[in-house]
This record gives structure tokens, sequence and C-alpha cells, in this order.
């Protein structure tokens, strides 16, 4: 009897998958179809005819010699060899305590530029400078404006009783203080118009409506050359500053 050769058949169960034949008997190990296309298997060798196949093993112990149409058969399948793969995962789960982006938040960043800091001194001494600039100049405008009508109602005063014009002296004193003058006294004052005459405000003190001004004033008349200081007291009066009275200091 011819014997087959050992190989991978067709056990005739079926299933579509190969059991391996040891060239006596079958034996446990098998093939499972590939899923989802199951491959195409070889062209079987040709079977050796029943006269040149194995002594058939007895029914209860060995399945029956493949024939040429159908390849050996199988009553029975013993347990595969290979065992199942274990369902925990191979691979270690990561602890739920451990945070997987501490050492991304720890790894120190990149160092910051340092910015050089004498510019920003510079910038903001020159700003405090321009602020305080700004800050004397209103101050000093303020000033002038507030100083500005009290001082004018004396100039125009004193060119007044230079001139010797009863009219100027009544607009710019007020109604009581030219009460206490006469044209005649005005005009007596200074028969001629005083020559070389200088005017100069030595101080200002403004409240309100009233205000005080200090000046120093120089002037040649026929009876000689004069430098003298004057008190003024000025009072809004009307909305308009004139004087109301006059002293001499020195």
């Amino acid at each position: 009897m011819t014997q087959i050769p050992a190989g991978w058949y067709d056990d005739g169960s079926g299933s579509g998958r190969l059991r391996y034949w040891d060239g006596a008997a079958w034996t446990q190990h098998v093939s499972e179809p590939a899923a989802p296309t199951a491959p195409t298997v070889s062209t079987a060798p040709t079977v050796p005819t029943a006269s040149a196949a194995p002594a058939v093993p007895t029914a209860s112990t060995a399945p029956a010699v493949p024939t040429a149409s159908t390849g050996p058969t199988v009553s029975t399948y013993a347990a595969q060899p290979f065992a199942a793969p274990s369902t925990a995962d191979s691979f270690a789960t990561p602890s739920t305590g451990a945070d997987p982006f501490a050492a991304v938040a720890a790894a120190p960043g990149p160092a910051r530029r340092q910015g050089k800091v004498w510019p920003w001194i510079v910038g903001g001494a020159a700003a405090l400078v321009v602020l305080g600039a700004l800050l004397i100049w209103a101050v000093l405008v303020f000033v002038e404006r507030a100083t500005e009508g009290p001082t004018a109602a004396v100039r125009d005063y004193v060119d007044a009783l230079y001139a010797g014009d009863c009219a100027a002296v009544e607009s710019s004193t007020s109604d009581a203080y030219y009460a206490s003058w006469t044209c005649a006294d005005i005009e007596e004052l200074f028969p001629e118009p005083p020559t070389g005459t200088s005017f100069t405000v030595t101080s200002v003190d403004v409240s309100g409506d009233v205000a005080t001004v200090q000046t120093r004033e120089t002037y040649t008349d026929s009876t000689g050359r004069y430098s003298e200081s004057w008190r003024y007291d000025v009072i809004r009066e009307d909305g308009v500053w004139v004087v109301d009275f006059d002293e001499w200091i020195d």
C-alpha cells in the first residue's frame, strides 16, 4: 500500500480548515481559514488509490483515511493545541495617580529676555519734567490774568495824573475815591506833563475783588528828578478794576 505523504489536507468537515496529516494519522493541529477572505488552497496532491492508502485505524480510535474525492475524514476533533490568548491587556495600565503631562509642566520654559530698564527711567523722568513745566506755565498764566486787571487800572490812573486829565482820572478811580478829588487839584499836580517816566510793578496781591499793587515810579518834572514807591488799593466796581486809594511809601 502506498503511503500518503505528510502535509495539510482538508479534513472533510466542511469548515474549510486544514488538518495536518503526519503520513500515518491525523494530528491535532489545524489551520483556520484566513478572514474575511479564505486563502486559495493549492491543488491537493494526487491522493493515492484506496489500495495504496495506509492501514485504516479502528473506528473508535482513528479517523477514516482520506479518499481521492474528499481527502481524509474525521469523525471527532481533538482540542486545538494552541492556547487561547489571554484577555488581559499585555500592556501595563498607567497609574491613575500619575500625571502624563507632569514632566512637560515641570520642564522649565525658555528664559525670558530681560529688557533694558534705563530707557523707561529716562522717559519717565522726561515726562515728569514736561508735566512740571506745563503746571508752572499754567500757574503763571493764571497769575498773570488775575493780576492783569488791577495792574492796568493803576497804570491808567498814573498816566491820567501825569497828563492832568480829570475825565481819565474819574474813569480809573472808584466813585468814593474820585469824590475826594477836584479837577483843579489834578491839574495842579503836574502843570506840565513829566518826562523820563518809568513805571514798574513790584508786587501784586489779589483776593477776590480786592487787590494791592505796589510800584516803583520814576519821572522828571520842573522841580527835579524823582524815584518813588507807591501802594495802591484796587477794587472791582461794576465788573471793572479801579483805584480806590493810593499811598506814597518812599
